[in-house]
């Protein structure tokens, strides 16, 4: 029992401290960011100055509505309708057009839809990135049910992204009062880089929406195996959505192996509802490869093929870990396959330790301290939304770096107030992993999508103990 209770003590401080460490990192990071290289303090004219306060305040004016309701059921239905408004005036006002690997998934699933299996088999990207299927697969029947309408896709969306705020509500109040979990899942709701993305074709959206509710489940008061068949099965939508359930799983396992560690029976029947909801992911991605192998769409099981590749980028001096052409044409000629060709980049790259530190380091600031190019994707007219993205990404930056001090601080309060292994702590769990992983692979800012519900949780324990201190 003491050994157990030694281990929890030491596995709490081991979360906090790291996360402590890096989140005060990049905090710092996006202050220098502020004052050196981005455009956030500058502004194109008075104009922009006026209307980025005016946004600001309408958005307290209808968080503070909102907040008021006392009725549970009543504040979630308004969350929802006031979320998916929002988003669909935002999907109407910007019109987005697929670009880029969105473009790729949307054209292969019209031609599926048409029947048309063999541009699909045949295309290189999908016999790579066979779990990029999941999504295509997806939009598919999205295109079957409502014909060749982006629009409606888009629209879909907006229902999907509108339930996330409420998984973040139902997460914090699992933690925190109800006040603080109110206010969060606002903020949440009004977060423009949310917002924004809505209308872009990306898997990010319905993976999000998963695989937090699996944790949710997981920490829910539900009891007995439905609990941890609905977790598994949350998973393992994810997993098809987008392949980013590795980290959320271990994450799972050292959560539920260092929580209530000191008494072995209940660590054991966690332990074992974790590697059952675990088996129920696995099942399921065998079973959603076999129907598209069975389709004749694929030859492969939905996975990810090349898998060193985002090593490769991820520790290359020259692009700083960001995407490579010259990567690319290399390993796409190399006589000896992508696999060989990897290791010969990788290898190459590992034996300069201090161009691997500084290329870390870089990567660390494009990751969690640049401009999102998430929105990018939104505002694909550069021309006619130049200026609608300027301000965008301003707003987006200032909630983003407010989001995440706050985030910060509630961390430092964990660490002052020196209490057990907590709930959240499996959100700081899965917030260290995405961060040590982008450390390895292949960075881009619209990655840090799927953590940013994090920040916004994990701020709520901060901005409850303010209230309660109050």
């Amino acid at each position: 029992m003491l050994i157990g209770r030694f281990l929890e003590n030491l596995a709490s401080k081991v979360v906090l401290y790291f996360s402590a460490i890096i989140a005060i990192l990049i905090v710092l990071a996006n202050i220098v960011g502020i004052f050196t290289f981005q455009d956030l303090l500058k502004f194109n004219s008075t104009y922009e100055i006026i209307l980025i306060i005016g946004i600001f305040i309408a958005i307290l004016f209808c968080s503070r509505y909102l907040y008021k309701i006392k009725d549970e059921k009543r504040f979630i239905i308004a969350l929802f309708l006031v979320g998916f408004i929002v988003r669909l005036v935002s999907v109407i006002i910007i019109k987005t057009e697929p670009v880029s690997d969105f473009k790729i998934l949307y054209d292969a699933a019209n031609n599926i839809s048409s029947g048309d299996y063999n541009s699909v088999l045949s295309n290189g990207y999908f016999n790579l990135w066979v779990y990029q299927l999941g999504f295509t697969g997806y939009l598919t029947v999205l295109i079957k049910l409502f014909g060749n309408s982006v629009f409606m896709i888009k629209v879909i969306n907006c229902i999907v992204v509108s339930l996330i705020p409420l998984v973040i509500y139902y997460s914090a109040k699992l933690i925190v009062s109800k006040k603080s979990a109110k206010i969060v899942s606002l903020a949440y709701c009004f977060y423009i880089g949310s917002i924004v993305t809505t209308s872009v074709l990306t898997n990010q959206h319905m993976a999000t929406l998963f695989f937090y509710l699996s944790i949710y489940l997981l920490l829910s008061n539900l009891n007995g195996a439905i609990k941890w068949i609905l977790v598994g099965v949350c998973l393992g939508l994810g997993q098809f959505f987008r392949p980013e359930g590795a980290i959320v799983i271990l994450a799972i396992l050292l959560f539920l192996l260092f929580k209530n560690i000191s008494s072995l029976k209940e660590t054991t029947k966690n332990i074992a509802g974790g590697i059952a909801a675990f088996l129920i992911m696995t099942l399921m991605m065998q079973g959603f490869s076999a129907i598209f192998i069975r389709a004749g769409i694929t030859k492969y099981n939905l996975s990810n093929r090349d898998p060193l590749w985002k090593f490769s980028c991820g520790l290359n001096p020259d692009t700083k870990g960001l995407y490579s052409v010259e990567d690319d044409a290399f390993i796409g000629s190399y006589e000896g396959g992508r696999k060989e060709a990897n290791m010969i980049l990788i290898k190459e790259r590992i034996k300069d330790p201090k161009a691997i530190i500084k290329t870390m380091v870089y990567k660390t600031s494009v990751m969690w301290a640049d401009d999102d190019t998430s929105l990018s994707f939104a505002f694909t007219d550069d021309v006619s939304y130049r200026n609608m993205y300027d301000t965008t990404i301003k707003i987006e930056k200032i909630q983003y770096i407010i989001v995440f001090i706050v985030f910060t601080l509630s961390i430092v309060m964990m660490l002052t107030r020196r209490e057990k292994f907590l709930k959240n702590y499996i959100y700081l769990i899965i917030f260290l992993g995405y961060f040590f992983a982008h450390l390895l692979i292949e960075v881009q800012t619209r990655y840090r999508y799927f953590s940013i519900p994090i920040f916004f949780i994990i701020s709520a324990y901060g901005i409850d103990n303010l209230i309660k201190d109050k």
